[in-house]
């Protein structure tokens, strides 16, 4: 591994990084304000933007600090769960921007390891790293919680564009991630056996295909792992031991890589045998729900009432023509084939009540009553949606909550709407001033600060398995990694920036050898490498 000192940096070929970054910032108005404002700032400088809390909330923190510790203390140990607790009562700081599932992801791997260098108000590094991931995600999302991703491939026109290691079956490619069961030793076998065929037709290199051999017979394999109930437990307790590989086991760092619906649902459970909680106040009140679904239809990240009401119009068809994704209002509804079933208000209806068709037919209806939304919680027939985890986690408890690109777009907006909503119901306007002062924009992904060089000089994402391969300890680097600007580590992750949120920007078969080309010839200095 390098580490590379040089301050300056040669332009002399950046046309395509600038174009790229041009179009990143064009179409993602939040890295283009965080370039704008802080572009030049050291990450270790960024860190401390990022995870300012709230001044007020209207409920103590202190309760998601609790349900982390009851969450993770049998998967992960006492020792690390009570550490992780009394961090979160300090500082009730979270990273948001990821997705569950065993993380090979580099842009969101290298996310967490920024979110891992954040001071505590004391001044002391934090020796824990809670990530709260997006469970309600299909297993072939593009971070690929169905597999492994490996970056280090053989041919260099498509070095850096991953090479995917399926786990499950790909009939199972659309299952939610939160619903998924555990993965058994048949799957890893099998993915042992395609390892070796992609070390042995030279699709990956030796060195990677050593490190993957290793982690499927180490953690993959382990008895404690292939003994737990979901798929979302073995991620929890593989992305912890992976953690531990980068830093060489050493204890200076702890990941809780936990599933976000699941605290969430834990919590909301808690709120609503409380009448004066936030979600209380707010999810059972018709009058409110009805201003709130208006106010915030069609936003990102809530839902799409048109969608969702044509869909129960036309439930005779769904079973041959599945609408598009709508969004679900307040919850899913988890039906007996472990399918989501978006949800939406039933103004036919006397009652107060969600009502939902599921791809087959069946129509599913969800009385919003305190004891009854607890019962359906507590069987897990109830996910909360990502409004609501924001209501529970955010601006009920002002957990400043660091997100991707896409959050911290649209959680203001989702802020914005909820404060309108009061405002124009007339009631819980005390509530208001507690929601306005949550920080909702602050944003941590979008950035890498290690990379793969090739022989020639060219740079490409580096995932965990590369970092693996490399036999490199992070603690050695971590003082390079901080000391890189915001603005460098943006450019750093561009070929994953630009297939998320620019993918029509792809200009040829090998349009990352040609980026990966110049980014050597840009960070000639400046960047750790494997």
């Amino acid at each position: 591994m390098n580490t590379l000192k040089t301050d300056d940096c040669s332009t002399e070929k950046d046309s395509l990084i600038d174009h790229y970054m041009a179009e990143i910032r064009k179409r993602l108005p939040v890295v283009d304000k965080t370039l704008e404002l802080y572009g030049e700032l050291l990450l270790s400088e960024y860190l401390d933007v990022v995870t300012e809390t709230a001044s007020e909330r209207y409920q103590s923190a202190d309760d998601l600090a609790d349900v982390v510790y009851e969450y993770a203390a049998p998967l992960l140990g006492e020792k690390v769960a009570a550490m992780a607790r009394e961090e979160l009562k300090q500082s009730p700081v979270v990273l948001t921007a990821n997705h569950h599932g065993v993380d090979y992801f580099a842009q969101s791997v290298q996310g967490t390891l920024l979110f891992s260098q954040r001071k505590l108000p004391n001044g002391q590094k934090a020796k824990t790293v809670p990530v709260l991931a997006c469970g309600a995600i299909p297993l072939n999302n593009m971070t690929y919680p169905r597999g492994m991703l490996c970056y280090d491939i053989t041919e260099f026109k498509r070095a850096g564009i991953p090479i995917r290691l399926p786990l499950f079956p790909k009939r199972r490619q659309n299952e939610t991630v939160s619903l998924t069961g555990p993965f058994e030793k048949g799957a890893v076998e099998r993915a042992e056996k395609s390892t070796r065929k992609m070390v042995g037709d030279h699709l990956i290199s030796a060195a990677t295909g050593k490190a993957l051999m290793s982690v499927l017979e180490d953690e993959y394999s382990s008895p404690r792992v292939l003994g737990l109930s979901s798929y979302s437990e073995q991620a929890v307790v593989i992305n912890s031991l992976l953690w531990k590989r980068l830093f060489h086991n050493s204890d200076t760092s702890q990941l809780l890589y936990l599933e976000q619906e699941e605290i969430v649902r834990i919590l909301l459970v808690r709120d609503l045998k409380s009448e004066t909680s936030m979600a209380s106040l707010l999810m059972l009140d018709v009058d409110f729900l009805k201003i709130l679904l208006a106010n915030l239809d069609d936003a990102r990240g809530c839902w799409q009432s048109e969608g969702l009401e044509s869909r129960i119009l036309s439930a005779d068809s769904l079973r041959i023509n599945p609408t598009k994704s709508t969004g679900s209002f307040l919850f899913w509804w988890i039906d007996d084939a472990g399918r989501r079933v978006p949800l939406v208000l039933d103004k036919s209806s006397d009652l107060l009540c969600l009502i939902g068709i599921s791809e087959s037919g069946v129509e599913h209806k969800v009385e919003l009553t305190a004891n009854n939304l607890i019962d359906s919680l507590e069987t897990k027939r109830l996910i909360p949606s990502t409004f609501t985890c924001f209501l529970v986690l955010a601006f009920a408890r002002g957990v400043t909550c660091a997100g991707g690109y896409y959050q911290a777009d649209y959680l203001p907006v989702i802020q914005q709407g909820l404060v309108k909503s009061i405002e124009e119901h007339g009631s819980h306007m005390s509530l208001i001033p507690y929601i306005q002062g949550i920080p909702t924009d602050k944003y941590l992904s979008g950035m890498q600060t290690v990379m793969r060089r090739w022989e020639h000089g060219a740079l490409h994402p580096a995932g965990p398995l590369e970092m693996i391969a490399s036999e490199m300890s992070l603690n050695d680097h971590i003082s390079n990694i901080v000391e890189m600007t915001v603005h460098d580590a943006h450019k750093a992750s561009l070929v994953e920036t630009v297939a998320d949120a620019a993918p029509d920007q792809v200009m040829s078969e090998d349009w990352y050898a040609r980026l990966a080309d110049q980014l050597g010839s840009y960070f000639a200095g400046n960047v750790v490498t494997v």
